[in-house]
């Protein structure tokens, strides 16, 4: 299944070399020390990039510049998960600040593999229609 890298897990990205040269290609750009390289491409992570700014130490320009990578990724090398929907085992909802909308982090968790993000959807019910949305940002999620 195709999804944004920005909703992948570390462990998922790690796994696919595109995302991870270019993240590579980042951290040499920028200087990121070794220490903070092997900390982020901690292959059991179970991080979501999209809320790594702080958990992962990488300082906000390298954020920046990561996050911009991956969606230019995204856009001419789209990131397949090689899951499907059959593969969801747990859903995380996250409920819109205001009530009417829902996003839904579906994602499975094996015994000893790594958390992988099977889908992440987002709804909005506007006068009594429910339709898809662009999923938010989030802080801190912990899929477990």
């Amino acid at each position: 299944m195709i999804i944004k890298r920005k909703y992948a897990t570390v462990a998922q990205l790690c796994e696919d070399g595109t995302t991870r040269q270019a993240i590579m290609k980042i951290f040499d750009d920028l200087n990121v020390p070794d220490d903070i390289r092997v900390f982020v491409f901690d292959p059991g992570s179970s991080v979501m990039i999209s809320n790594s700014n702080m958990s992962m130490f990488m300082g906000d320009a390298v954020y920046e510049a990561v996050m911009k990578r991956l969606g230019e990724l995204d856009e001419t090398d789209p990131f397949e998960n090689l899951l499907n929907y059959n593969n969801v085992d747990k859903v995380l909802n996250i409920p819109g600040k205001k009530g009417g909308a829902l996003m839904q982090i579906m994602y499975t968790k094996q015994p000893d593999k790594p958390v992988r993000v099977v889908q992440v959807l987002a709804y909005e019910t506007r006068k009594g229609r429910t339709e898809l949305i662009e999923p938010w940002d989030v802080d801190n999620v912990a899929l477990v």
